[in-house]
């Protein structure tokens, strides 16, 4: 029950975030950031840079993100 009202709770902060206009894009939804053990803004920064430095990413590339859990 505990759980059910937590996942429910984030959920509602998500939409509350997204209806204000301050939903960060590049931060996945609050529902989601505890299925991972890390930090995941700080993760995405790192595989940002991995793709700018090994991929040759450019800003006006786009990236398909297929499968990632």
């Amino acid at each position: 029950m505990v759980n059910k009202l937590k996942k429910l709770s984030l959920a509602l902060t998500d939409a509350l975030e997204v209806m204000t206009g301050k939903r960060n894009p590049m931060v996945p939804p609050k529902r989601f950031v505890n299925i991972n053990s890390g930090d995941s803004e700080e993760i995405g920064r790192t595989f940002l840079r991995h793709f700018i430095e090994l991929g040759g990413l450019n800003r006006e590339d786009h990236v398909l993100d297929v499968g990632s859990g």
